[in-house]
């Protein structure tokens, strides 16, 4: 009896399954850890690349100066603010998803104190309304032309903290307020990078603000043509093989090719843009001050 007693008080043995589900070790959940971190890496490296070459492309097609190249490491940076507006506009979505669950649901007592506390708020901005149109018959101020707009915000704000089967009306219209100016909130961000911000960006942000700079150039991979518009009168006719061009304004510095203009104001047909194939330059140097007021028009 007492081997059996003893017997029955030992641990049971490890099943086939308790293997199985024992953690993994600290350097395989380190590796997989890695891996997952790699794949966001990646994935958030394309998506930067692609909000980059988006913003070349549309000021390439604006300016009329030919296709940028599709690999160049300058669209990562280029790409950060576009990215930022898309996270804000994917922050926005879900906060007003999250907000139509709230409409959803019973409003409480508290809630409900609010919303009658606006809608009165709302008609005695009416009635100071009505007021001062009256003592200002034959002109009034600025500022008392954005009442009424407080007094339907306050009244679609009662609506929603009220949540009421009868306000579903101006609980719908608010929200159909609210997304069009989210959608068209982004939409104008990203039309105003791309169009207004991004070609005042400088180099060192990814844009093609155009900076002054003088090239040294191989003189036997250039036309004729362009070697008498990049040399200068004082280059033309030199013997050596490599010359130094005379003052020129920088818009790309790719890696196959670079995009040159003569002045720095916007491209046009007086101020066209020369693509140079990155074999020619042998060194990229910045403007003096001196050099920089010469090549200003």
């Amino acid at each position: 009896m007492l081997l059996l007693q003893r017997g029955s008080m030992m641990p049971p043995p490890e099943s086939e399954t308790t293997k199985q589900s024992e953690p993994r070790s600290t350097p395989e959940a380190l590796i997989g850890r890695l891996g997952a971190l790699r794949d966001g890496l990646l994935l958030l490296a394309g998506v930067l690349y692609l909000f980059g070459y988006i913003p070349w492309a549309i000021y390439a097609l604006t300016n009329k100066i030919g296709l940028v190249p599709v690999l160049d490491a300058q669209y990562f940076t280029a790409g950060i603010v576009p990215a930022l507006i898309f996270l804000l506009f994917a922050l926005s979505v879900r906060m007003l998803r999250a907000f139509q669950k709230w409409l959803k649901g019973a409003a409480s007592k508290k809630n409900e104190t609010v919303a009658k506390i606006l809608v009165g708020v709302a008609f005695a901005i009416m009635l100071v309304f009505g007021a001062l149109k009256l003592f200002f018959r034959k002109g009034s101020l600025e500022w008392i032309s954005w009442m009424p707009y407080f007094f339907i915000a306050l009244l679609l704000l009662a609506a929603f903290f009220g949540r009421a089967k009868g306000d579903r009306v101006m609980q719908l219209l608010g929200l159909f307020l609210i997304w069009s100016y989210t959608i068209l909130g982004a939409l104008w961000l990203i039309l105003g990078y791309n169009l207004e911000l991004f070609p005042r960006l400088p180099a060192e942000l990814g844009g093609p603000r155009p900076r002054c700079a003088h090239l040294d150039l191989d003189r036997s991979q250039l036309s004729a043509e362009t070697l008498r518009q990049l040399a200068g009168n004082s280059a033309a006719s030199a013997d050596q093989p490599v010359f130094r061009s005379a003052p020129v304004y920088l818009i790309f510095d790719g890696s196959d090719y670079v995009l040159l203009a003569a002045r720095p104001d916007s491209l046009s047909p007086t101020n066209p843009v020369y693509r140079v194939r990155k074999d020619a330059v042998r060194g990229i140097f910045p403007c003096d001050s001196q050099a920089i007021k010469s090549a200003t028009p």
